[in-house]
C-alpha cells in the first residue's frame, strides 16, 4: 500500500531529472524504493500543473499490485527555470533583503 501527497510547489532547473521524492510526499513499504523513481515530467522552461494521475500511472507502471492512496487534492505546480532567471531571483531577493536592512538602520539613526 502506497500514500502519495503530491506537493504544491516544486522548483527546479530547466532538464533536471526528477524523482518521484521530489515531487510528492510517499509513506510505502521501503522495498519500493519510491523515492529514487525517476518521473516523466516536461523538461523546458515554464510553469506546468502535476497532476497525481501522472504519478499513478508511472509508480503503476514499475508495482502493478500496488494499491495506491493519494492524499489531498492530487494537484501540484512544477516551476522549471533557467539559470539566468534563478540568478536575477537571488540577487533580488539580496536587493530586498539590504534594502529592508538599511532602512531599519537609518531610521534607527
Amino acid at each position: 500500500m502506497v500514500y502519495l501527497r503530491v506537493k504544491p510547489h516544486v522548483v527546479s532547473m530547466v532538464g533536471e531529472q526528477m524523482t518521484l521524492g521530489d515531487v510528492a510526499d510517499v509513506i510505502a513499504d521501503a522495498r519500493l524504493a519510491l523515492f529514487e523513481l525517476p518521473v516523466s515530467l516536461p523538461r523546458g522552461a515554464g510553469t506546468f500543473a502535476m497532476d497525481a494521475l501522472q504519478l499513478i500511472v508511472q509508480i503503476h507502471a514499475k508495482w502493478p499490485d500496488e494499491i495506491i492512496n493519494v492524499l489531498g487534492n492530487g494537484m501540484g505546480w512544477l516551476y522549471r527555470e533557467t539559470r539566468q532567471s534563478r540568478d536575477l531571483r537571488h540577487r533580488l531577493r539580496a536587493v530586498t533583503a539590504f534594502i529592508t536592512s538599511f532602512g531599519k538602520t537609518v531610521a534607527r539613526g
